[in-house]
Parts: C-alpha cells; structure tokens; sequence
C-alpha cells in the first residue's frame, strides 16, 4: 500500500498510519462517523483492524 502512495503522493502527504477494518462507525444516513473515529483511542483502533 504505501509503495502505491509512495508513487503518487509527495512524502509530505503520507499517512502517518494506515489501518484496515473490517468496518466504521455509522451515522443514522450511513455516513462513516468521522466523529466517533476521531474519538477512539489509538489502543481500540488495533483491536480488529490490521495496520499497513
């Protein structure tokens, strides 16, 4: 993944982390919660997620 990035991306636009779930937190449209990801600890977001 980050080689692809790396093809395409200057390096100041890498993500510092990139994690794999196998799902995200939803608002009652469907929308992924940006709100609830952000206020998940970084210890949860390992838990059932793969980091590249």
């Amino acid at each position: 993944m980050r080689e692809c990035l790396r093809e395409r991306r200057s390096p100041i636009e890498m993500p510092a982390r990139i994690v794999f779930r196998d799902n995200l937190p939803r608002t009652m449209i469907s929308k992924p919660s940006k709100k609830e990801l952000r206020a998940e600890p970084l210890a949860e977001r390992g838990a059932g997620a793969r980091a590249a």
